[in-house]
């Protein structure tokens, strides 16, 4: 499919919507694709149609399913996500536990399941003993509930909590950590560099535990004049906010 035009996705997108038949009887009038766009360096598109309801009807469980058997078995759906920093969480919040964002979203006034994924931005095993909060990011199901937690914040723990947009990181290279255009896929460098410690291993196994060692790799420094280390992707890294800028 990447080799096909615009047109031609397009087209082939609307062919599976007339190939649903009766798995798709329920659709709303008129419902057509209007235009794609494809996603540089990640293999994948963005479909967009006529109108929002058109779109909502698609995302239906069962409808995208039906849908994707018709575009052909290669082919997966990806829901999209609004991101947002969230500072002060509590570490004590199980994020694996769904009752715990279940908790949160009635209790701030957002919608069942909008909050759809989150995540620690900084590793559990590199906190400081005794860390008490942490930087967090939630991923929310619609740019409304997201929109309403930037304006209104997240209650979680009996804590109310700041949440904003996150910030649009430039493109970083997981193995080399280099900043610039190429992937991971496409890097001529031949071992992996840790994006914490500059070592060479993979990020993910890296194993240093005091912060004083990590070296950033691009930067080529330990210090970005808050604390005693940085990795590669630390946003006070001057490096990085050239980058950002």
């Amino acid at each position: 499919m990447a080799e096909l035009t615009e047109k031609q996705l397009v087209e082939k997108a609307n062919v599976a919507l007339d190939l649903m038949g009766l798995q798709a009887e329920d659709k709303p009038e008129g419902t057509r694709f209007v235009g794609v766009s494809k996603l540089n360096g990640m293999g994948g598109m963005m479909y967009e149609m006529d109108t929002e309801e058109a779109a909502e009807w698609l995302k239906g469980g069962n409808v995208m399913k039906a849908f994707i058997a018709k575009m052909g078995s290669m082919m997966d759906y990806r829901a999209q996500t609004y991101k947002v920093v969230v500072d002060w969480v509590p570490t004590m919040l199980d994020m694996g536990q769904m009752e715990a964002l279940e908790l949160i979203e009635q209790v701030s006034r957002l919608q069942m399941a909008a909050i759809r994924k989150v995540q620690w931005i900084k590793p559990i095993h590199l906190r400081t003993p005794g860390q008490r909060t942490a930087l967090a990011i939630f991923g929310f199901s619609t740019c409304k509930g997201a929109n309403h937690a930037i304006g209104f914040s997240l209650f979680m723990e009996g804590k109310k909590v700041w949440v904003r947009k996150q910030l649009q990181e430039p493109q970083c290279c997981l193995k080399c950590q280099c900043f610039g255009e190429h992937r991971a896929a496409k890097c001529a460098l031949i071992h992996e560099i840790c994006g914490w410690c500059r070592k060479q291993h993979r990020t993910s196994d890296c194993q240093e535990m005091d912060q004083d060692a990590f070296m950033c790799s691009n930067c080529k420094t330990v210090s970005n004049g808050k604390q005693g280390g940085h990795g590669a992707l630390d946003q006070c890294c001057p490096v990085f906010l050239e980058w950002v800028e």
